[in-house]
């Protein structure tokens, strides 16, 4: 079964767990197993959705999909007018579940909203983007709770990554470069290759990389204030910091892939291909999809590691460390589907400890249509 089959197949199950206001299941985030709210899986399959209808242009999808939109404008979901609520608990972490929460919740808005020209879409996702401050000097976004504060630099790689690529995908629809949401997503990206640090087999570490100085004050905030923010929560994770490596290693590559498809022509890529660390990086992917789940209960069952792979394979194809041929890349795919798609049910819900979010992921194999050739 070819993608396209795949995504309208998936939709087709997921109309069928979509709620009367719209929304969706919630699950759990994965092995993290917090209590969460509807809005990252709403989100996950309106976007999931909207696909199938530019690819079978069937009302039904579209309705659906526009149906979950509009419950992501409820002022409910924002109760404190700025970010998103999407975790209830546990208490220590940020109820807007920081950088990718938002990220999450937006992206179907800007999606939707470019093709269904739905400005109030729009104009949602902009007010989520300008609400997080920006540390020019480090190059870094804040997390920003539900009640608007600012929470300190998140010190998260793949939250950076994606929140960056997700404001240059707004300035993109908008035909922007210029102004303060494009210049502070390419100063992240071009400032983050300085803090990628990786492990000696090329995986990607789960933090950023902070100086001595840094953790020296870090850990002294903690020691007097006895608080955790979001971005020390890693440090007193269950998982360890190699396990959560590797399984967030695809997802920061397929947050990598979608920047770059935005703005390919940015300067920072060359740089950034160029690197050593990034060329570790992608070698190591290979032997993701052979070693990960192994590793980590944080790929495959919970990030699709052969989908996200395979989009920064597509993404970067012309690289000369990636060699990726097209049998390689179909299989990354297959090696995620064969392992937790259910052919049956059309949802991709086997052998995981959260189906329902794991489901609604199934909407990154949108990343791997060229949707520039489905137009509404």
């Amino acid at each position: 079964m070819d993608n396209k089959k795949i995504i309208i197949h998936s939709a087709q199950a997921g109309l069928r767990l979509q709620k009367f206001d719209g929304s969706f299941p919630a699950g759990t985030n994965g092995p993290w197993k917090h209590k969460v709210t509807q809005v990252r899986n709403t989100a996950h399959w309106a976007y999931l959705i909207y696909t199938a209808f530019l690819i079978s242009k069937e009302n039904k999808f579209r309705n659906a999909a526009i149906k979950a939109c509009d419950y992501l404008l409820l002022p409910k979901l924002r109760p404190g007018d700025a970010t998103f609520y999407c975790r209830i608990s546990p208490e220590t972490k940020l109820k807007s579940n920081g950088l990718i929460g938002q990220a999450w919740a937006i992206e179907p808005l800007i999606f939707i909203g470019k093709h269904e020209k739905k400005q109030e879409y729009l104009d949602l996702a902009e007010k989520i983007l300008t609400i997080h401050p920006f540390n020019r000097r480090k190059g870094l976004y804040e997390s920003v709770d539900i009640d608007g504060s600012s929470k300190g630099i998140n010190g998260t790689l793949n939250q950076q990554i994606w929140f960056a690529a997700i404001s240059l995908y707004y300035c993109k629809t908008k035909g922007l470069r210029k102004g303060k949401l494009y210049i502070n997503a390419k100063e992240c990206l071009k400032k983050i290759t300085h803090k990628i640090d990786i492990y000696e087999d090329g995986c990607i570490k789960h933090s950023i990389k902070k100086s001595f100085k840094s953790c020296l004050k870090q850990y002294i905030f903690k020691y007097f204030k006895k608080e955790l923010s979001e971005r020390n929560d890693i440090i007193h994770s269950y998982y360890s910091q190699r396990e959560l490596s590797v399984g967030y290693h695809s997802f920061i590559l397929a947050g990598i892939s979608m920047a770059f498809n935005n703005y390919p022509d940015l300067q920072l890529w060359k740089k950034l291909m160029k690197n050593k660390k990034t060329q570790k990086a992608i070698r190591y992917s290979f032997e993701a999809i052979k070693n990960s789940d192994k590793e980590s209960g944080f790929a495959f069952q919970y990030n699709p590691t052969g989908i996200e792979n395979a989009f920064f394979w597509q993404t970067f194809s012309n690289c000369p460390r990636a060699n990726v041929t097209q049998e390689y890349f179909e299989s990354a795919i297959m090696h995620q589907l064969n392992k937790h798609y259910d052919y049956d049910s059309s949802l991709m819900n086997k052998r995981t400890v959260d189906p329902d979010t794991l489901s609604a992921r199934i909407y990154e194999l949108a990343y791997l249509m060229d949707l520039k050739n489905y137009k509404h």
